[in-house]
């Protein structure tokens, strides 16, 4: 299942039907349903941050990818897309079988605008963690995460540990 079919979900329907995968898509835009429903994608067009598309996803998924982007160039675009849409696919996946979620950040965050634009970073880049952190257990969602992983906010998690309204 793919949430948003921008540049990165379309990018990721190709990989999956490439590889052999059933493929649901969620968009609001028709003109992309059409172009995803003509290569095999099976399309849903609506609104992510409703729940009016919920039942028509009643048999959940093993893999739920969110790569959409802001609905509108605005704060409140960006609360529509990155908060009331990220609080639905969660109350879908709290009623329905969901393995893996991952969740992509927006790639617009620098100028747009069609030509190359330079950026220089303000702030230290961060520091990895390291490796044996991502290949244990996870330990957050309202658990102490280990030092050595930084002890941050942030954290890969199951998707049945992370419900609507927690935060990781």
């Amino acid at each position: 299942m793919i949430f948003g079919c921008g540049y990165v979900g379309s990018a990721l329907a190709e990989v999956a039907l490439a590889g052999g995968a059933r493929v649901t898509a969620l968009t609001r835009n028709p003109e992309k349903a059409a172009a995803l429903r003509a290569r095999g994608v099976a399309t849903i067009e609506a609104d992510l941050a409703s729940e009016a598309w919920h039942d028509r996803l009643a048999g959940g998924a093993d893999f739920v990818a969110n790569t959409v982007s802001a609905a509108a160039p605005t704060p409140e675009g960006y609360r529509a897309s990155y908060v009331d849409g990220l609080r639905s696919i969660l109350a879908w996946a709290g009623r329905t079988r969901v393995g893996t979620l991952v969740y992509t950040s927006s790639t617009g965050v620098y100028p747009q605008g069609g030509e190359r634009a330079w950026t220089r970073r303000r702030r230290p880049r961060a520091r990895l963690r390291p490796a044996a952190c991502w290949s244990k257990p996870r330990t957050c969602c309202g658990r102490r995460r280990p030092r050595s992983c930084g002890g941050g906010s942030s954290c890969a998690a199951p998707a049945s540990t992370v419900r609507a309204g927690t935060t990781c």
